[in-house]
């Protein structure tokens, strides 16, 4: 009431200002794909609890921070620069609108628990919701504390929180749970920061849960929904349309309001539209509000026309004068009031009292004076006469010594203290006589009594006795009388009374004059206290007058009326306005209904009828509705109508109409202020029988809900989520040309394209590996390189958005809104500056499924098999432009150059050699380096594990010029001073010790293919000219130049760089010869004379100590018999290399095939099914076939310490110097996985010490046991006796082993009891007969063992130090050249082999990598290899068919027949 009318207008103007700085945030509209809305709305404090959750209705949920002890309401607020979208509680004052709205459905998801709840957000229609991973544990721990508010999708969406949707009595402060992982112990709440933020928070159930809700202790975030009351709109809000108008519409002056009606049927999810008739308001009309400078002065015209039609005072100053004259007039009585009260109160009302008391004490006090008189004169009349006695004997004392200082009596008669004593006495009496004057009785009878005393003291106390005339004169003193106790009391009662009657007497007097004078002072105050009431009277009177008449019009300043500009195709000039005319034709004003149109205001019109175009708009938000409030939509009486007055003449053209002036002056009130009785004036919709429904205003019921709702058309566009499965991808940019994103070879990201001479499914560095990050099923994803991803940098993480079309259905491209983390702009070669993804650009997201790249570990560079390296070389092929013919050679001057012709090959290694001091060098093996990222994600697209993505370096060397000699020139960089960093092929020599080049070690990268369709690769060198590694990405690229010479240039390519690349050119070379035919004899030719190696059991090489009896490897000379030994039977090694077939070598051998045993050992061996049923027996195993008889070993398990069998060493070395070779008894055996299974099942070992692995064994008799020992009476291995199942000895008291199963292999390698033959060149029949030497042997080594002659004997590795305890480290290595030349003689024949396998009339053949199989068409074939794995299955279509199968030992299994194997070479 108080407030000037400036004010209120000044507030008017300035509201949305206010709005504005309370507002969430600035738009950010920088990410290029989606522009934010304002949060400039803001929510009416105030809110309505609610006992029903309706679903259609939009809710806040008001909370407590326990955090800052305040209220507020939980708002979505999102970071503009990220995009994250955060749940936070603010003050409701301070609350955004659209933010603060929450539509909330119930319902029971997954048909077993109860219902859950879930809410929605209006501004984001983003739930709440969160990603239990990152959530604070019990500890306050989180994987990611900054997202631990965020809301995140596919995780916790729904939570527990009331039981059903309707309460009996209003929804309060609850707190909300929800269980995730389905797990019953894991249980997430939320619970607010001091900054208002709220995070989730997880524990077990037992920690959070009590009693069907949340725990108090946990101080959990608690909500009430509450429905958002209504807001009076400002022109911002109405042109926003509840902030739907983004900054760029308003920027474009486009920003205006359009309205759109609906049914009343409570929908706010696809409502029903309810047309109408009219010229306004229509859904394709525009209009924007207005509450400038000209609608307040408007505003100011219309309230001074009200409150002056009521006869009040127009300004706000006025009324204040009004009131303080009121005030001033009240303060006045109240001042005289106060003054006649405190007259009373502190003058007459005290005096009077005062009076009355003493006259009450004067008459008390004349009794007791005349009681005391008598006795009180009497004791006066003794005093008296006593101290005239007293003082007449002092003065005969003092007369001895008049004039004189006395005799000498006298003088020696007074005591020391005679005269102080007498002085007191003087002082005494005199106060006495004082007394006596004054009348004062006490103290008269006090200083009788004290003089009488002193008088005492002097004479008998102060002189002494003897001297007559002190005699005398105490004899005289001595008969007075003193006063009485008595005495003293009564006059000292007497005075008393005297005393107090006198002073009451006295105030008794003082009072009466006082009385008399305050008197006359209050009759004065109260005829001055009946003028100021009169006054005060009429100033109330005049205010209260005033008062009304501002009430009834400050609504004018008290609410936000605005005009609504009609924005039409012309000049935009109209207004909407309620029209004086009726839809009706012809009708009365009582009948009539105004019509609302859109006009033009004119200059002329009367300041009423410029009211009529303005209007109060109310928002809604909990029902999205809008009330629409005329400021002027009176009509005439009907008395004026009938009389044909000009609606500009009326009463409502010239004032504001109120109820009471309705029938007498008007027809109807002005607005809803003006009228009463629960009426409030409305645009509304009214059926009409002529025009059915039409837009008017009129009164309405605000109790009853009108016939259609008004609501704003502003269908709310949000951002569509997008997640990723997580998997291997490609990226591809929708804005660039359709370009990828790849990585470079520096892994640096950058756009490109697949050239016609590539293919991105070779190459990892163009994928991405796509992960969750959070709970499995959330939105959230990290996106990292396959090739150069690491684990603490990724190329994106965080929230995806689908771009969607004009339906606004997803096209299947996804983009980023993070500003803040993606914003870099790609350069101008369009590699990405912070090696992540663009927000600016939209991608597609495509799955990899080339099966190579999911599931190669070698996926992107080559991967040579070691074993293969020794006895392969490469030529490398330029690919240039598809040029033909250009390989990478080696110039004259030594330099790496590009020329036509395959003129170099190169063997790769995966060593290098570093300086290790002057002629010494140290050689470093390289192994495999992981690399990439991804290891161990599945990929959901195809259900495959990504591996470990590994990669090898290799060094170059210039082919050796045979397949023995080591040569040692490498490929490496040149060091030489003044020329140029050019490739060269240097010697080691020149490379280490003469610092000429620098060595290279290379990944060779796929990155093209070649017109052949041959992969071509990039050569990326590893090494530094300080031998340093760069094992990551490596150190430079191999560039061709445009003379052909190869130098070395960084890796930081760009799309338009071209990446040098060569295809590798296999020149195969074969390290070691195979062995045709089933018999051998080897030899060396000395002199014309062919020596062949035999068996020497009588010593014939003379050495000095042996074995007697045992056959020693020989060498024969002229005149030694070898009675036939040195013929060798050919028995092959399955478990061996393709490229190094390894062989044993047997004297007498026998083969047994697979068959049958009789389980219960009774009848032995059977060579089939048939056999065996026809000795009826039907209790049969299988039994696994095998060769038997004396084989050619390496005898240095006999000579190192710790062998199994022959420990003597020097009875296997020859004279002590090397390791001998001799034939030893044996059982060779091949049992794959099924063999194994079988023989453990049948034996019962299987899991146990005693379990037969599947694989390739040498068996040899020990403990004094010989392999006849282990047969049956028919010649046939006992199987429980093979395999040490029973055992046959004892040694001291303890069953011991029958054989030793130690030599064994499931892989190929070098074996003591199995030989190879190493080539010396490429096209020579000469070889040397490789052996094993432990730690050093390996395919193509140079040094390992090898048979040499010593003094015609043939040995493997010398031995040096100790002979007597001999170690493998006593063993010396011999390099390949120390070995001995031999060529073979080889023939067919030997021992029964199981090459031609016939089972009933089906016969299994085996071949060079191979099996026919006749006689089973139509029949189901499988094969297998040693480990069970299925080679082939397949239905046979002919009699004579050809299976592929890997070199070794399969299984071949024919429908009805039993499974048999085969040796496949």
């Amino acid at each position: 009431m108080n407030k000037k009318f400036s004010t209120l207008v000044g507030c008017l103007a300035f509201g949305s200002a206010f709005s504005a700085a309370v507002a969430a945030g600035a738009v950010n509209s920088a990410n290029g794909h989606y522009e934010f809305r304002k949060a400039d709305v803001m929510a009416a404090p105030s809110s309505t609890p609610v006992k029903k959750i309706d679903a259609q209705k939009w809710y806040q949920l008001k909370a407590y921070n326990p955090a800052t002890k305040q209220e507020g309401v939980l708002v979505h607020f999102r970071d503009f620069g990220t995009g994250k979208v955060f749940l936070r509680i603010v003050p409701a004052e301070n609350a955004p609108l659209l933010p603060s709205l929450w539509r909330i459905d119930y319902g029971n998801t997954d048909g077993l628990s109860g219902g859950k709840y879930r809410f929605v957000n209006k501004e984001t229609n983003v739930a709440l919701m969160y990603d239990n991973a990152f959530a604070f544990n019990s500890k306050g721990e989180s994987k990611d504390a900054s997202l631990s508010s965020v809301m995140v999708d596919g995780c916790v969406t729904r939570w527990a929180w009331y039981q059903g949707d309707t309460q009996s009595s209003n929804f309060q402060k609850l707190a909300p749970y929800a269980y995730f992982n389905n797990e019953k112990d894991s249980v997430m709440i939320m619970k607010a920061g001091a900054d208002g933020f709220v995070s989730a928070y997880k524990d077990t159930d037992d920690k959070v849960l009590a009693n069907g809700g949340v725990v108090a202790s946990q101080n959990a975030l608690e909500i009430q929904p509450v429905l958002a009351d209504a807001i009076v709109l400002d022109s911002y809000d109405f042109n926003s349309m509840i902030d739907y108008n983004k900054q760029s519409v308003f920027d474009d002056g486009k920003a205006f309001g359009r309205f759109r009606f609906y049914e009343p049927n409570g929908k706010l999810i696809n409502p029903d539209e309810k047309d109408f008739k009219g010229s306004a308001m229509q859904k394709t009309m525009n209009y924007e509000a207005q509450d400038g400078e000209t609608e307040a002065l408007y505003i100011q015209k219309f309230f001074a026309q009200a409150v002056g039609d009521l006869e009040g005072v127009d300004t706000s100053d006025k009324l204040d004068l009004l009131s303080q004259a009121v005030k001033d007039a009240e303060t006045k009585v109240t001042t005289i009031e106060n003054s006649i009260d405190a007259i009373n109160q502190h003058y007459l009302s005290p005096y009077k009292t005062a009076k009355k008391q003493w006259e009450g004490q004067a008459q008390k006090w004349t009794i007791l004076e005349e009681e005391r008189r008598s006795a009180g004169i009497s004791a006066d009349e003794k005093a008296s006469s006593l101290i005239v006695e007293i003082e007449n004997q002092k003065k005969i004392w003092d007369a001895f010594g008049e004039g004189k200082q006395g005799p000498d009596e006298w003088i020696a008669g007074k005591l020391p203290g005679y005269a102080s004593v007498a002085a007191e006495f003087d002082k005494e009496l005199s106060a006495y006589k004082e007394a006596v004057t004054n009348k004062n009785y006490s103290e008269i009878a006090a200083k009788a009594k004290k003089t009488y005393e002193l008088a005492s003291e002097l004479i008998n106390n102060q002189v002494i006795g003897g001297y007559s005339p002190f005699k005398d004169a105490k004899d005289s003193f001595s008969k007075l009388s003193a006063l009485t106790d008595d005495e003293i009391s009564a006059m000292t009662a007497y005075g008393e009374a005297v005393d107090k009657l006198k002073e009451a007497k006295g105030f008794i007097s003082d009072n009466e004059e006082k009385i008399n004078y305050y008197s006359e002072e209050l009759k004065s105050a109260e005829e001055q206290l009946a003028i100021a009431k009169q006054e005060k009277t009429v100033a109330e009177n005049t205010l209260s007058k005033a008062i009304s008449a501002w009430d009834k019009t400050s609504y004018l300043l008290n609410n936000h009326f605005m005009r609504l500009n009609y924005k039409d195709a012309d000049k935009n000039n109209k207004y909407l306005m309620v029209d004086t005319a009726y839809w009706q034709a012809s009708v009365n004003p009582e009948d009539g209904d105004l019509k609302i149109v859109n006009s033009k205001p004119r200059k002329d019109d009367h300041l009423l009828i410029s009211a009529r175009y303005f209007f109060k708009l109310t928002y809604h938000p909990s029902q999205d509705s809008l009330v629409v409030e005329p400021l002027n939509a009176s009509d005439m009486s009907e008395k004026e109508a009938e009389a044909g007055t000009y609606f500009k003449d009326s009463y409502a053209g010239l004032h504001f109409v109120y109820s009471s002036d309705i029938d007498a002056k008007a027809s109807q009130a002005s607005n809803s202020w003006t009228s009463t009785n629960n009426k409030q004036i409305v645009a509304r919709l009214k059926y009409l029988n002529t025009s059915k429904w039409c837009l008017t205003a009129s009164p309405a019921d605000i109790n009853t809900p009108l016939n259609a709702r008004i609501a704003f058309d502003n269908p709310y566009d949000y951002l569509k989520r997008a997640t990723l499965e997580t998997g291997l991808y490609f990226i591809q940019s929708t804005n660039n040309n359709g370009k990828y994103v790849v990585a470079n070879l520096n892994g640096d990201l950058m756009y490109d394209v697949q050239n016609g001479d590539q293919e991105y499914n070779w190459m990892p560095s163009t994928m991405f590996v796509v992960e969750k990050k959070g709970c499995e099923s959330g939105d959230l994803i990290e996106v990292r390189n396959r090739e150069y991803g690491v684990d603490w940098m990724s190329a994106f993480e965080g929230q995806l958005y689908h771009e969607l079309d004009e339906n606004g259905e997803p096209t299947g491209n996804m983009f980023t809104i993070n500003y803040q983390d993606y914003g870099w702009r790609p350069s101008p070669e369009l590699d990405t500056e912070s090696n992540r993804l663009y927000v600016k650009d939209t991608y597609k997201f495509i799955p990899v499924t080339n099966e190579y790249a999911l599931t190669n570990e070698h996926h992107g560079y080559k991967f040579m098999d070691p074993e293969t390296l020794p006895y392969s070389n490469y030529a490398f092929r330029y690919n240039r432009y598809n040029a033909e013919g250009e390989y990478m050679n080696v110039s004259k001057e030594d330099y790496l150059k590009v020329s036509t012709g395959a003129d170099a090959y190169y063997e790769l290694d995966t060593a290098f050699y570093v300086p290790a001091g002057e002629g010494v060098r140290t050689k470093i093996r390289v192994v495999r380096q992981n690399f990439g990222y991804g290891a161990g994600v599945i990929d959901a697209n195809s259900g495959k594990e990504l591996p470990q993505l590994v990669r090898q370096a290799y060094t170059l060397k210039v082919k050796d010029n045979n397949l023995v000699d080591n040569d040692t020139t490498y490929v490496g960089v040149n060091n030489v001073f003044g020329e140029k960093d050019y490739f060269v092929a240097r010697g080691l020599s020149d490379i280490l010790d003469n610092n000429l080049a620098g060595m290279a070690m290379f990944y060779l990268k796929i990155d093209q293919f070649d017109a052949e369709g041959d992969t071509c690769y990039a050569l990326i060198n590893t090494l530094n000219k300080g031998y340093a590694t760069h094992f990551y990405n490596g150190y430079q690229r191999a560039n061709v130049l445009s003379t052909g010479h190869i130098g070395e240039e960084d890796l930081f390519n760009t799309q338009e760089d071209n990446i040098d690349a060569f295809a590798l050119v296999a020149n195969d070379r074969p390290l070691y010869r195979e062995i045709d035919g089933n018999k051998v004899s080897f030899f060396r030719t000395v002199g014309g004379t062919d020596q062949k190696l035999f068996e020497d059991a009588t010593n014939q090489t003379g050495a000095s100590k042996v074995l007697e009896g045992f056959g020693y490897l020989g060498l024969a000379q002229e005149k030694m018999v070898t009675n036939g030994t040195d013929e060798w039977i050919v028995d092959p090694w399955t478990v061996s290399s393709a490229r190094m077939p390894q062989y044993m070598f047997a004297l007498e051998l026998d083969s047994i095939a697979d068959g049958l045993w009789c389980q219960t050992n009774t009848h032995g061996y059977f060579a089939d099914s048939t056999a065996a049923k026809a000795a009826d027996e039907d209790h049969f195993v299988f039994y696994n076939g095998y060769t038997e008889g004396r084989f050619l070993v390496n005898l240095a398990n006999s000579v190192t310490a710790g062998s199994q069998a022959y420990h003597n060493p020097d009875l296997f070395t020859f004279n002590g110097r090397a390791v001998r070779l001799g034939f030893v008894e044996g059982v060779h055996m091949y049992i794959s996985a099924d063999e194994a299974k079988h023989i453990n099942d049948f034996l019962n070992i299987g899991k146990t010490a005693l379990e037969v692995k599947a694989g390739e064994y040498f068996f040899i008799a020990i403990n004094g046991n010989k392999i006849a020992d282990l047969k049956n009476d028919k010649g046939y291995l006992i199987p429980e006796l093979l395999f040490n199942v029973k055992k046959l000895k004892e040694v001291d008291g303890k069953e011991v082993d029958n054989v030793s199963r130690a030599n064994f292999a499931d892989e190929a390698g070098h074996n003591d009891w199995t030989f190879s033959l190493r080539l010396l060149n490429d096209d020579s029949e000469n070889f040397f007969i490789e052996s094993n030497l432990d730690g050093v042997s390996e395919i193509g080594s140079m040094t390992g063992a090898w048979v040499k002659i010593d003094n015609n004997c043939p040995v493997l590795n010398y031995i040096s130090g100790n002979h007597q305890t001999i170690t493998a480290g006593n063993l010396t290595p011999d390099n390949v050249t120390d070995g001995q030349l031999f060529t073979l003689t080889a023939s067919e024949g030997g021992a029964t082999a199981n090459e031609d396998i016939e089972v009933s009339a089906v016969t299994v053949i085996a071949g060079e990598g191979q099996v026919t199989i006749a006689g089973a068409a139509g029949k189901k074939v499988v094969v297998t290899n040693i480990l069970g794995q299925t080679v082939a299955t397949q239905v046979l279509t002919s009699d004579n068919a050809v299976i592929a199968a890997p070199q070794g030992v399969v299984v071949v299994a024919v429908e009805g027949e039993e499974a048999v194997k085969a040796i496949v070479k």
